[in-house]
C-alpha cells in the first residue's frame, strides 16, 4: 500500500480548490534501480484514482549512475505539474 500524505497540498478525494485545476498531470521517474517501476506503477495508480491526477508520464533512465538528461526534465517540466523521482531497492 502507498500512502501519499499530501500531493501539492492536496487532499485525497479531490475537495482541495487545487484540485479544480484543469491540468492535474503528474510525472515520474524510474532511477532503473531494482523494483523502482513496480513502485511508481502503484504511485500512478493511487494518483490517479485517489488524488485524481489526470495523467501520469513516466521515464526510465537508462542507469541509476547517469542524471536524467536535460531535455526529458524540460520536456516533463512542460508537460507536468510535478515529478517524482523515485527510488527503491
Amino acid at each position: 500500500m502507498i500512502w501519499i500524505p499530501a500531493f501539492a497540498g492536496m487532499t485525497r478525494g479531490g475537495n482541495d480548490e487545487r484540485m479544480k485545476r484543469p491540468r492535474r498531470n503528474c510525472g515520474l521517474i524510474d532511477n532503473h534501480k531494482r523494483n523502482a517501476d513496480v513502485y511508481l506503477e502503484e504511485m500512478g495508480r493511487v494518483l490517479r484514482e485517489d488524488y485524481g491526477v489526470s495523467k501520469v508520464v513516466t521515464y526510465r533512465k537508462a542507469s541509476q549512475s547517469i542524471p536524467t538528461p536535460d531535455d526529458v526534465m524540460d520536456a516533463l517540466a512542460e508537460e507536468c505539474d510535478a515529478i517524482i523521482h523515485a527510488v527503491a531497492d
